[in-house]
C-alpha cells in the first residue's frame, strides 16, 4: 500500500509544519527560510528548492494563498483550513510529547518545556566564567534563557548548538541598538537595566572588538554601579541611626521599621558594592593585560 503524503493525513513533517505555522501572518518566502533557522537554533534548514517547492503544495491542497504586493513581490497567508491543519498537528505532537514525558520519567515546567538551573558566578567578576559555562551548555543542548531570583540562570532544553556568549553593558538598550547588535550577528538573550547577555554563532565577530571601548563600558557601568552603592549606603547609615535613637527612647514599633528598613538597605548595598568592586577587578585585569 502506497504511502499517503502528509498533505493528505494532515500529519505533517517538521518542515511543513514550521513553513505553515510562519504563514499565520503573511510573510515572503525568503523570511521563512530565515526564520526556521533562527527559531530552531540552525536544527531544522530548509533550502530555496524544498521551500519552493513545499510552497506550491501548500498553495495546491489550499492551506495557504499568494497575496501580490506593490513592486511584484509575492506574500503568503495560510488559510482557515492550513490553521486547523496546523492546530491539530500540534495537539498531535502534544500528545507524542505527553507519551514520551511518562514514559521516559522527566517532568516539565507547567506541561511546558524542561528547565534547568544553575548558580549565576556574578557577571561583575566571573563574567568569562559565566559565558563559558552557557557556551558548554548550549553544547549540550540547554540554553539560557533568563534568570531565576536574580542568583540563576534558567536554561530550557533544545538541540545542540555551538554558540558564542558575551555580556554587553548598555545604560539604553534601544530598539535601535538592539537592531545594531542584531546586524552584527548578536542577539539579546537576557536584558535588564544596565547589562544585557547577548548570543552569536560561534565564530561570529566579537561584541567588543578593541580594549578601549571594553574599558570604556566596563567604567561607565563601574560609576553607575558605585553611585547606587553609595545610595544605599547612605540610606544604611540613616536608619541604623535612627534605629539607635529611636530604640534609645522607647520608641520600639518606629525602633523596629528602621531596622527593616536598615535589613532591606544593606541588601541593596551587597548587591551594588560587589558588583561595584567586580567591575574594578575587571578594569584592573584589562589595563593589565595591555
Amino acid at each position: 500500500m502506497a504511502k499517503r503524503s502528509p498533505y493528505e493525513t494532515g500529519e505533517l513533517s517538521d518542515s511543513i509544519f514550521l513553513i505553515l505555522l510562519a504563514t499565520f501572518e503573511p510573510v515572503h518566502g525568503y523570511r521563512i527560510m530565515h526564520d526556521i533557522e533562527s527559531s530552531t537554533h540552525g536544527a531544522v534548514k530548509v533550502g530555496p528548492a524544498t521551500m519552493y517547492t513545499t510552497l506550491k503544495k501548500l498553495k495546491a491542497t489550499g492551506w495557504i494563498v499568494e497575496i501580490a504586493e506593490e513592486g511584484g513581490r509575492i506574500l503568503y497567508a495560510a488559510t482557515d483550513e492550513g490553521r486547523a491543519v496546523l492546530r491539530a498537528d500540534f495537539s498531535r505532537r502534544k500528545r507524542l510529547v505527553s507519551v514520551a514525558e511518562e514514559r521516559l520519567g522527566e517532568t516539565t515546567e507547567g506541561g511546558g518545556v524542561m528547565a534547568k538551573y544553575r548558580l549565576c558566578g556574578g557577571l561583575a567578576m566571573m563574567a568569562e566564567h559565566d559565558m563559558g559555562m552557557l557556551k558548554d551548555m548550549s553544547a549540550k543542548g540547554w540554553h539560557v534563557s533568563g534568570l531565576s531570583g536574580g542568583l540563576f540562570y534558567r536554561f530550557e532544553q533544545g538541540v545542540p548548538h555551538d554558540f558564542d556568549y558575551a555580556v554587553g553593558f548598555e545604560r539604553d538598550f534601544t530598539p535601535e541598538v538592539q537592531k545594531l547588535f542584531r546586524a552584527g550577528g548578536w542577539h539579546p538573550v537576557i536584558a535588564a537595566p544596565g547589562w544585557q547577555i547577548l548570543r552569536a554563532e560561534a565564530g561570529e565577530t566579537p561584541l567588543f572588538t578593541d580594549e578601549e571601548s571594553k574599558e570604556e563600558a566596563l567604567r561607565a557601568v563601574r560609576v553607575r554601579t558605585g553611585r547606587w552603592a553609595l545610595v544605599w549606603a547612605a540610606l544604611l547609615a540613616v536608619l541604623l541611626a535612627a534605629e539607635m535613637h529611636l530604640d534609645a527612647q522607647g520608641v520600639e514599633p518606629a525602633a523596629s521599621a528602621c531596622l527593616v528598613g536598615a535589613v532591606a538597605a544593606g541588601a541593596g548595598l551587597t548587591f551594588t558594592a560587589l558588583p561595584f568592586f567586580g567591575y574594578t577587578a575587571s578594569l584592573r585585569r584589562l589595563r593589565a593585560g595591555r
